[in-house]
């Protein structure tokens, strides 16, 4: 129910904020299909988004698909009575909150204070945007995922790799490695597609696959068992780091931001690929079994088809500007696209370096 008798509230008040702090930089992304226009008021911010969506800068003047706006103004008491956003099973804490009006959603993130005006008209992001510039990139994804969506796409939590424009999606929940595999993966010569968020659909009955722009967060022990990563982590660091317990690594808070192309070389991020084959990761770190890699019937194993599946969150609006609400995600339109395909469940211990040799015989001959 609007908490609002104005017939336009959310325009209102990003009409407001723009007009007492108006955008003067510009910056144009090419996502695959979608094209972003990115404005904002600080050359700062403006600049270390550059560098950071650096293998997706448009080299053309198409119109853009979305239009996202980033104000650096001190956080405003806007007079809202935010209500709390469920948080995934298993999550802790309190995350984001919403309120639904008449013309669409504000949220805002409850440990920065960061807020959001979503509508037909508005994408704005606005508080201490410098501080915070990762959750910019974050709401640019978000509203990527969003433009894809409206167009028939499914969201999955899954990383992806490709070869040769043929990609190989890995899911499996929280923690269970799976942008830690697509980076051993990369030692091979692939190419990164993307990291915890792809999306799905099929194109003439041929399934594809595309990833959204986020370089990979890992964690330390990632960072130990894959030499290509080393220098993400300072030398002084990774000294004190190899002292750690494999069990300790694992569960500490700790993470990095890993320069796909940096690492492995210009050209290795790509988004889009067709889809080759899908693995569930539903390996054990105390199992004793060795890892294994085997095919299923995805519509026989609800189990795996929940690591897959990914609600959007409170970042998304429906074409017209209506709210979305948090529904779950639909089996229904993942089995349509993954349902006759390649699908693997990939068992057995947590060994990156089997798990490595395995999905990489999943290709052609490489």
């Amino acid at each position: 129910m609007p908490l609002s008798a104005s017939p336009t509230p959310v325009a209102d008040l990003a009409g407001r904020l723009l007009e007492s702090t108006p955008p003067r930089e510009t910056l144009s992304l090419a996502l695959g299909e979608c094209r972003v226009q990115f404005d904002t008021n600080s050359k700062d911010l403006l600049e270390e988004l550059k560098s950071y969506f650096s293998p997706f800068l448009a080299l053309d003047s198409r119109k853009p698909s979305i239009h996202v706006i980033a104000l650096e103004v001190p956080e405003p008491d806007l007079g809202l009575d935010f209500l709390d956003w469920p948080r995934d099973a298993g999550k802790q804490g309190r995350k984001d909150s919403y309120v639904d009006l008449v013309d669409g959603r504000v949220c805002r993130k409850v440990r920065t204070g960061m807020q959001y005006c979503l509508s037909d008209g508005f994408r704005m992001v606005f508080g201490p945007c410098g501080a915070n510039a990762n959750q910019v990139v974050n709401f640019i994804i978000s509203q990527q995922i969003g433009w894809l969506l409206d167009r028939g796409w499914s969201l999955c939590h899954a990383s992806a790799v490709a070869h040769d424009g043929g990609g190989i999606a890995i899911s499996g929940f929280s923690g269970g490695g799976k942008s830690t595999l697509a980076l051993h993966l990369m030692r091979r010569g692939l190419d990164f597609v993307s990291n915890d968020r792809l999306l799905i659909a099929s194109a003439n009955a041929t399934p594809r696959i595309t990833g959204v722009p986020k370089q990979p967060r890992i964690n330390p022990g990632t960072v130990l068992n894959n030499p290509a990563l080393r220098s993400v982590i300072p030398a002084s660091r990774l000294l004190e780091l190899r002292d750690c317990q494999a069990r300790d690594l694992w569960d500490l808070e700790e993470k990095y931001d890993a320069d796909v192309e940096q690492l492995f070389g210009k050209d290795r991020f790509k988004l889009a690929a067709t889809l080759h084959a899908y693995v569930v990761l539903n390996w054990r770190r105390d199992g004793d079994r060795p890892t294994r890699l085997e095919p299923v019937r995805l519509e026989e194993r609800p189990d795996l088809l929940a690591a897959i599946m990914k609600a959007p969150g409170p970042f998304q609006i429906g074409p017209d500007g209506a709210s979305v609400a948090n529904a779950a995600p639909d089996p229904a339109e993942y089995l349509d696209v993954l349902g006759t395909e390649q699908v693997y469940e990939l068992g057995g211990k947590v060994d990156f370096n089997a798990a490595e040799k395995l999905l990489f015989n999943l290709f052609p001959k490489v």
